[in-house]
C-alpha cells in the first residue's frame, strides 16, 4: 500500500450483549476469521482490581499497579515490569441494557457508563508464544486475557471504573457479531488521528492479514454512517482482505449438507432413539403441513419408500438414502426436493412435554439425585467465581457418582459449576434444539425447540 494511503478493511457489528442463547458453537480458536468474529464470553478480572487502575486526567489512558501480583501474574512478572501496565480506555458511552440484562451480565447496578480497555505496548503480548497464548484462553485465566486480549472497564455516574470484564473467546460466549461488512479506507484517517487503532488481540488475526483493530463504539458515525448500534470491532488489512479459497468453499459444502441432513432427521425423530418410526412421521408431517397436505396414506407411501428393509423403522442410513435417491431424469440434485419434502414449515416443530419428559428420563441415569444448577451468565463479583468453583469441587468430592448435575448450558455460574464438578462425567446439559453449550464437559441433551419449552 502507498505511503500515506489509509487501509480498508472489515468490521463486526456486536449482536445484543445479552442475546439470547447462542444456536451453536462457536469459532474458539479464531481459525474462521476473517470470515467470522466470535463468539466471546466476560470473566471478571481477580488480580487485577478497579481500584488497581489510575486514569489521566481526560480519562483515556490508564495505567495499573497492582500492589501484589496473583501466582498467574507472577509468572509474567519480568514482562510486566519491562513496559509496565499502560493502557487505553476508548470513549466511554452510557449503559443502554435492561435491569435484567445488566444483572444476566453480571454488571454492579451503579454502572452507568462502560468502554474498551486494551494494553497499549504490544511488547507484552509479544513476549508470548503461540502455543503460550493458546493456553492462557484455553485456561481462562482473566487477568491475562485482559493484558493479551482486551475487555471492558465499566464506571460509575462519579467516573471511578468498579468493574473489569475480560474478554475470553468461547465457543457459547455472550458476545456475538454479525457477519463481516466492508470498511472503506476513507473511514479510517479519524480514527489513526485520535490514536485509537491498536495491533490485532490474537495470532490467527495477524496471520489473515490484519494489522490494526479498533473498538467502534455504539452508534459511531463514519462518512455520514452510523455504523455498530452495539458497538463493534474493526479490523484493518493494510494488503486487502483475505479471499475465501474457493477449494475451501469447496469443501465446506459437504459439511453444510450433513448438517443439515442431521437436523433434518433429528426434527423427525421425535423420542430422539436414533429411528423415525410411521406415528413420528405422521404426526410431525400432519401438524406441521396439515392434514388435508399429508393424508395417512400419502404417509405411508412415503415411510415404505424410506423404510428400505420394511422393520417398520426409518434407520438415518435409510433416510441418507432416500435424500439421495436419484431423480426419474437421472440426475443427483433430487435432494433438494426430498429435503423441501419433509422439512419442518417455517421452522415449526411438535412438542409434547410427556414425550420429552419421558425421553430425558429414559436418558438420565436412574435412581440418581438430581442437583439443577441455576445462575446468570456473570458474577457480581470477582471472589464469585472462585466460590461457584469450590462448591463445583466439593460436590463432586463429597457426592461422587449419588447424583445428576443438570446445567442448562448458560456460560456463567452453570460452565463454571460443569468445569470443576469433578471429571464432568455426571454433568448433562439441557439445551434446545440445535444448541450446544461448548462447555468441553458433560453431555448435551435436547430439551424441548426453545427456551420456553425447555422450562
Amino acid at each position: 500500500m502507498p505511503q500515506g494511503q489509509e487501509s480498508g478493511g472489515l468490521y463486526f457489528e456486536l449482536v445484543a450483549a445479552a442475546a439470547a442463547h447462542p444456536q451453536a458453537s462457536g469459532d474458539v480458536t479464531g481459525e474462521n476469521f476473517p470470515h467470522s468474529l466470535g463468539p466471546w464470553s466476560l470473566e471478571p478480572t481477580i488480580g487485577i482490581r478497579p481500584e488497581h487502575l489510575e486514569f489521566d486526567e481526560g480519562g483515556d489512558t490508564w495505567r495499573a499497579k497492582i500492589p501484589k501480583l496473583t501466582k498467574e501474574l507472577q509468572q509474567h512478572e519480568a514482562a510486566i515490569l519491562k513496559d509496565g501496565l499502560e493502557g487505553s480506555s476508548i470513549k466511554r458511552v452510557s449503559l443502554s441494557l435492561t435491569p435484567e440484562e445488566v444483572a444476566e451480565l453480571g454488571v454492579p447496578a451503579e454502572v452507568t457508563h462502560y468502554s474498551w480497555g486494551v494494553l497499549s505496548s504490544k511488547s507484552f503480548r509479544d513476549s508470548f508464544s503461540h502455543d503460550e497464548l493458546h493456553d492462557i484462553v484455553a485456561m481462562n485465566q482473566p487477568d491475562l486475557c485482559f493484558l493479551i486480549l482486551g475487555g471492558y472497564l465499566y464506571f460509575d455516574k462519579e467516573g471511578r471504573c468498579v468493574m473489569i470484564n475480560a474478554v475470553v473467546p468461547s465457543g457459547s460466549g455472550m458476545l456475538t457479531f454479525g457477519p463481516p461488512k466492508e470498511w472503506p479506507a476513507a473511514w479510517t484517517a479519524p480514527l489513526r488521528a485520535s490514536g485509537r487503532l491498536t495491533a490485532p488481540m490474537r495470532q490467527q488475526m495477524l496471520k489473515a492479514g490484519a494489522r490494526e483493530m479498533c473498538w467502534i463504539s455504539p452508534g459511531e458515525v463514519f462518512g455520514g454512517t452510523a455504523v455498530c448500534p452495539h458497538g463493534g470491532f474493526l479490523y484493518l488489512f493494510p494488503d486487502g482482505v483475505q479471499k475465501v479459497d474457493e477449494s475451501q468453499e469447496e469443501l465446506q459444502r459437504p459439511l453444510e449438507l450433513k448438517h443439515q441432513v442431521v437436523e433434518l432427521f433429528t426434527q423427525l425423530d421425535q423420542n430422539r432413539n436414533g429411528r423415525i418410526d410411521r406415528r413420528e412421521l405422521r404426526r410431525v408431517l400432519q401438524t406441521c403441513g396439515g392434514k388435508a397436505e399429508w393424508s395417512d396414506d400419502k404417509v405411508d407411501k412415503l415411510f415404505n419408500a424410506m423404510d428400505k428393509n420394511s422393520d417398520g423403522n426409518i434407520q438415518y442410513a435409510e433416510f441418507v438414502d432416500w435424500l439421495f435417491l436419484p431423480s426419474k431424469a437421472g440426475n443427483a440434485g433430487n435432494i433438494e426436493n426430498n429435503m423441501k419434502r419433509v422439512s419442518v414449515a417455517e421452522g415449526k416443530h411438535v412438542f409434547d412435554p410427556a414425550i420429552q419428559a419421558a425421553t430425558l428420563s429414559k436418558l438420565l441415569p436412574a435412581g440418581k439425585s438430581r442437583l439443577c444448577i441455576l445462575g446468570g451468565r456473570g458474577f457480581q463479583h470477582p471472589l464469585s467465581k472462585q466460590l461457584v468453583q469450590e462448591v463445583a469441587a466439593l460436590c463432586a468430592e463429597k457426592l461422587r457418582d449419588s447424583v445428576v448435575v443438570l446445567t442448562g448450558g448458560l456460560p456463567g455460574v452453570q460452565e463454571t459449576f460443569a468445569r470443576h464438578c469433578g471429571d464432568g462425567a455426571r454433568v448433562w446439559n439441557l439445551l434446545p434444539r440445535g444448541e450446544v453449550s461448548g462447555f468441553g464437559v458433560g453431555r448435551d441433551v435436547e430439551a424441548g425447540g426453545d427456551l420456553e419449552e425447555r422450562k
